[in-house]
């Protein structure tokens, strides 16, 4: 009985959630992200057959240079903030995330602007040694920190 309970206790949740949201449309009312996918780089070290992201910079090598920096994704959280204050997941993502020099310190500013936010970043796992390096050092000042790692490549 616990457990129909239970179900019924999340459905009714969502059904409100999703109410919100419809209402909040018809009257143009922001609707606040609850997960963000934020790629911080197309760069990629692998070359898999579903996937050309690594091709975007090859094809314009001038993309390269409209990379957003640390300071420039620092001052997008601080400035959006508020908008992001009901953010309850942040998946970094790339590209191949590992192949940005200032992974960590990309991180420490989402946790710091975004610290309810559960926060991990996805990998291709072809370098094994830079993924345990980065996940020791996030986790010196992050210990929840998540890494995915895609079995696709």
């Amino acid at each position: 009985m616990k457990k129909i309970l239970n179900y019924l206790e999340a459905g009714w949740a969502l059904i409100l959630k999703t109410s919100k949201i419809k209402i909040k449309k018809q009257f143009g009312l922001p609707i606040k992200p609850i997960f963000i996918n934020f790629l911080v780089t197309y760069k990629c070290d692998s070359r898999c057959t579903m996937c050309h992201i690594w091709r975007k910079y090859k094809d314009n090598p001038q993309l390269k240079e409209e990379e957003l920096t640390t300071i420039e994704i620092e001052t997008f959280l601080k400035t959006n903030r508020d908008y992001l204050v009901d953010v309850k997941h942040i998946g970094i993502t790339g590209g191949e995330p590992l192949m940005r020099k200032d992974l960590i310190k990309v991180i420490k500013n989402f946790r710091k602007y975004l610290p309810q936010a559960a926060t991990g970043f996805q990998t291709n796992g072809l370098s094994p040694e830079k993924v345990g390096k980065v996940y020791r050092e996030v986790k010196k000042f992050y210990p929840g920190v998540n890494v995915s790692v895609s079995l696709d490549g």
